[in-house]
């Protein structure tokens, strides 16, 4: 390899250090415009009545439907945001300021 390809090779590892520290400064410069999100998390279990049989039932009688809607209507005049609903549960969630 002669001094030529030395210095060629060189410029080229520079070019290739400079693309990598722009490239880092872009993604540092992207972070700081779409800051990382804090949220509070909320779990309400659901309260299952039990039928006639002894069995779980997997119904809420008219009232109860009504408190939970209410309730959840509440919670969503707060900013709280229903995310899922699983396992007799409801997942939500809100943004912190």
């Amino acid at each position: 390899m002669g001094l030529m390809d030395m210095v060629k090779a060189a410029d080229r590892n520079l070019e290739e250090r400079d693309e990598r520290r722009n490239a880092y400064k872009d993604a540092i410069e992207a972070a700081d415009r779409h800051p990382v999100r804090k949220y509070q998390h909320k779990v309400i279990r659901l309260d299952w009545a039990d039928t006639k049989h002894g069995t779980l039932g997997f119904g809420f009688h008219a009232t109860k439907s009504s408190a939970l809607e209410a309730e959840l209507n509440a919670l969503g005049a707060k900013g709280w945001e229903l995310v899922d609903v699983a396992a007799e549960r409801l997942f939500l969630k809100r943004e912190i300021a």
